[in-house]
């Protein structure tokens, strides 16, 4: 196919990067991310991407830098600040980790952020962690995960 927008090969590269991703593919999906990338550097979308593959693949600061970028980039990009976080949990980066989930949180609060954030303050503040597990059952009361940081939180608390 030929191209008259480099930006449209840059978005198509996305979109075939997630097919392969899709069949566990990981290495030629990040292959086509990074042509992405060369095309449109200045796309948080496309490094958030990067970040998530990278950490796929298992290289945890490759996924924090790259995750970073997607940040610095466009600050307000909800799932790049959760991806580094995760990260930054990962990497056993506590403090790091929940101020990047909570802002996270506050750029796009929903169950799954508010999950990821109380499983990172459950390791040093269950009450924090009860609280953030709180408000993702409000926004999703079937959200098992979240269920279980409240359980587990009140043991931590002496308030099982």
């Amino acid at each position: 196919m030929k191209y008259v927008n480099s930006k449209q090969k840059a978005y198509d590269l996305f979109q075939e990067s997630w097919k392969e991703a899709e069949k566990n593919e990981m290495q030629l999906a990040l292959e086509l991310i990074n042509e992405a990338i060369e095309i449109s550097p200045r796309c948080s979308l496309y490094w958030t991407t990067k970040a998530q593959f990278v950490l796929e693949l298992g290289n945890l600061e490759e996924a924090r830098s790259t995750a970073q970028v997607a940040t610095d980039l466009d600050s307000g990009n909800a799932h790049a600040w959760a991806l580094l976080g995760e990260v930054h949990g990962l990497l056993g980066q506590s403090e790091s980790a929940a101020s990047c989930l909570l802002e996270a949180v506050r750029l796009e609060p929903d169950h799954v952020n508010y999950t990821l954030l109380a499983s990172v303050q459950a390791e040093y503040d269950p009450e924090a962690a009860m609280q953030s597990a709180q408000k993702a059952l409000q926004i999703n009361p079937n959200w098992d995960e979240a269920t279980r940081i409240v359980a587990v939180s009140r043991e931590r608390m002496g308030n099982a």
